[in-house]
């Protein structure tokens, strides 16, 4: 089994950028969270809950899901 390194930050700026998002004040108006768990998963935490991550990732129009690992 390979391990696949995610890197949060550089997911979310992909995203953030594909949107058009211009800063983090307006993906906080844009997801409707608090500025504190946004900054979080914008700057790629390791701390920031999984759920706050995918609330920001679906307010980017993105989906996050898992799959089963075909071994």
């Amino acid at each position: 089994m390979q391990d696949v390194k995610l890197d949060l930050k550089q997911l979310v700026e992909d995203a953030v950028k594909a949107r058009g998002v211009s800063g983090i004040m307006e993906l906080v108006e844009l997801s409707g969270m608090a500025h504190q768990k946004v900054r979080k998963v914008w700057s790629g935490d390791k701390t920031t809950k999984l759920c706050h991550v995918e609330d920001v990732l679906n307010s980017l129009g993105y989906k996050l899901k898992a799959v089963p690992q075909n071994d």
